[in-house]
């Protein structure tokens, strides 16, 4: 999985949440490789305010797409080489995000991506 999420604060763009909190949404490519077939999970372990929008809730705007994010999004593998996502992370403010990744047949690891700490 290759992840490139920026690590500027000002690359953070504010939204309002539930009960009129404030969110930053980080868009972010997400590539899947072929390895994982026939789906990788993708999981936030850390923070627990960070949650994560790809598939059918990266259409979502502002409060709906705070509301369609979650913890954990299982994203099928489609082609030969690598698919593709368009989504990125919800967090509260800047921070370091940790996930683990995970396919049925390969070896769960964790990722670690400063975002918005510069």
């Amino acid at each position: 999985m290759k992840l490139a999420a920026s690590s500027h604060f000002s690359a953070l763009g504010p939204v309002r949440g539930p009960g009129g909190k404030r969110y930053f949404v980080v868009k972010d490519f997400l590539a899947v490789s072929a390895a994982a077939a026939p789906y990788a999970t993708v999981t936030i372990v850390s923070p627990r305010s960070a949650s994560l929008f790809y598939g059918r809730s990266g259409s979502s705007f502002g409060l709906a797409l705070v509301a369609a994010s979650r913890r954990s999004v299982r994203l099928p593998v489609c082609g030969p080489r690598f698919t593709g996502y368009v989504g990125g992370f919800v967090v509260t403010g800047p921070t370091t995000v940790t996930f683990s990744v995970s396919s049925p047949h390969l070896v769960t690891q964790r990722v670690t991506v400063p975002i918005g700490l510069r």
